[in-house]
């Protein structure tokens, strides 16, 4: 049985494409992930009964948890929960598009949240923001394998999928497949309290 003391915890990975495609949408890939940060810092700063923990994948000639784009901070609720946020800074371009690896590897990051929070009955709600043009040039099988694992986990509720399209030639179809909704946000029609209901509660 959860404890009532223990806050809702909401792990959450953004997953941003640098490759060579999105080249002149950097800016506006930047203000997305500065603006979902933002959201987030501050409605978990007026919820002390909800921490959440945002990690970042980035992709574009390789894949990686970037450690220097991020800034750890960790501001102190009164009630002795700690929040812990990850400020995004700016991204610069690289080559390829290893699109399946890169989401199964911020699959992977959540799950390693999400078993700790099983094994202690606490509640929790996984979040993956996708910021890409969805074009992919590297392993098909893994892409196939990360819109299974996505949409399934969708499907059961265990998994809110934010998929947001930039660039004039964003590949909607392939897109689609990630999600049952089939719904891939435009950058400036996204609205993260309408996605994220449980923060604004």
């Amino acid at each position: 049985m959860r404890e009532p003391d223990i806050a809702r915890r909401v792990p959450i990975c953004m997953c941003l494409d640098i490759s060579g495609s999105m080249s002149g949408h950097i800016d506006k890939l930047n203000e997305v992930a500065r603006n979902f940060c933002s959201f987030v810092k501050e409605k978990s700063s007026s919820s002390p009964e909800i921490v959440a923990e945002i990690s970042q994948v980035i992709f574009g000639g390789g894949v990686t948890p970037d450690e220097e784009l991020i800034q750890k901070k960790e501001p102190q609720h009164e009630n002795g929960n700690k929040p812990v946020f990850f400020q995004n800074q700016d991204v610069k371009i690289r080559e390829n598009t290893p699109l399946g690896e890169a989401l199964l590897k911020a699959l992977d990051a959540l799950e390693e949240h999400t078993k700790g929070y099983k094994k202690l009955g606490v509640d929790y709600s996984a979040v993956l923001l996708l910021i890409t043009d969805g074009q992919d040039n590297a392993d098909t099988n893994l892409l196939q394998a990360a819109q299974k694992q996505i949409y399934e986990s969708v499907s059961k509720g265990k998994l809110i999928f934010i998929p947001v399209g930039l660039g004039e030639k964003i590949n909607t179809s392939m897109l689609q497949k990630f999600t049952p909704t089939k719904k891939i946000f435009s950058p400036d029609e996204i609205n993260f309290s309408e996605l994220l209901p449980f923060f604004t509660r």
